[in-house]
């Protein structure tokens, strides 16, 4: 990890948005077999919503913690920006567009905010993958020079859920395959990151790139676990390495070594009479 910018601002935290939501208590304390069928309609109603209220406040966390580095990022509060594509107009969850609708970088968020019986929070992993790739297929395909990412959160526990494989390591190994593009030119269905976001109760995050390997069980520290600030660095060095002649003011510099520092108002004043 080259050196990062100076952050003036608190570390990313999921403090706000957490405290904004109350966790669903289920409706019957007994074995699922024993519920009503009411019981279940009940539970299943409190977990889709639980899920659409934690989505909407963890993107509106993460549209202002970008701001740092991407000046003008929106998320529609929580619910979606629009951005240009192969098919139209379509609503992405995170987005620093360019002069408009030009996508930039694209922020992809999904969350898994509860447990699912044996199966710990690795369900719908399938449709996951399905959704992100459409949606980056038709940005790259307009916009072949937008970075795609993709962050899924999960509860901190998610590091040790089930016995023979957490379902971290689950969503590393699905996810792996799906991320990866450098090439403006081909691999349009890649995503260029994704990240695994575990969160504490307090609000506490870090991050897992799914490019790194995880044993079934291993509990990830030192290296394999990244702040939102380093992952808003690589970022913004991707964005400059693609956009080299494209001046954004208020983004972090990146000078010949890779490290990020902070904007540069001279610079940007210079810049904008060009």
């Amino acid at each position: 990890m080259k050196g990062g910018a100076t952050h003036a601002s608190a570390p990313f935290s999921l403090a706000g948005a957490l405290g904004q939501l109350t966790k669903p208590a289920p409706p019957n304390e007994g074995p699922l077999a024993q519920w009503s069928r009411e019981e279940k309609r009940v539970w299943t109603e409190a977990k889709r919503q639980y899920s659409d209220n934690l989505s909407r406040e963890i993107t509106k966390a993460v549209e202002l913690g970008l701001r740092t580095h991407f000046p003008k990022t929106h998320s529609g509060e929580g619910v979606g920006t629009n951005a240009a594509s192969a098919q139209g107009i379509k609503s992405i969850d995170v987005a620093f567009n360019i002069e408009g609708l030009f996508l930039g970088l694209g922020v992809s968020i999904k969350t898994v905010g509860l447990p699912e019986e044996d199966r710990g929070y690795g369900h719908n992993f399938k449709r996951v993958t399905e959704e992100w790739t459409t949606e980056t297929v038709l940005y790259h395909r307009y916009m072949p020079v937008s970075i795609i990412v993709g962050m899924l959160f999960l509860p901190a526990d998610a590091a040790a859920d089930r016995s023979r494989a957490s379902s971290l390591n689950h969503a590393v190994e699905k996810f792996r395959g799906f991320q990866g593009r450098t090439s403006i030119r081909d691999d349009f269905e890649l995503l260029e990151k994704i990240y695994v976001g575990l969160y504490e109760e307090s609000g506490e995050v870090r991050f897992v790139d799914v490019a790194h390997h995880l044993k079934p069980l291993e509990i990830p520290m030192g290296t394999k676990l990244l702040t939102f600030e380093q992952i808003e660095d690589d970022l913004v060095r991707l964005f400059r390495q693609r956009n080299p002649k494209l001046r954004v003011k208020g983004m972090p510099e990146v000078d010949d070594s890779g490290a990020v520092t902070a904007a540069s108002p001279a610079l940007d004043e210079v810049f904008s009479d060009d």
